[in-house]
């Protein structure tokens, strides 16, 4: 019976320690997810404008377009 109260003890601790560090490494992602997407709007931002400028082709703008659209996709949250 003590045996089982410890074991059950010893689960439980590693199930916390699991969680929270499971819980950590979501929130680094979040993280890395609100960046990336950052990243890929500003880079189509810049590619919308050169476009607009004629300094950039319609196959650059929508290459820009597509990519900030997968990186979206890429890095949605679980």
């Amino acid at each position: 019976m003590q045996y089982t109260v410890e074991q059950d003890i010893i689960n439980f601790e590693q199930e916390i320690f699991t969680k929270v560090r499971n819980f950590s490494m979501l929130k680094e992602r979040l993280e890395i997810t609100e960046l990336a997407d950052k990243v890929a709007e500003k880079r189509y931002n810049l590619a919308l404008r050169r476009y607009q400028e004629s300094s950039f082709s319609l196959t650059d703008l929508t290459i820009a377009q597509q990519e900030k659209d997968q990186n979206r996709r890429a890095t949605l949250p679980l």
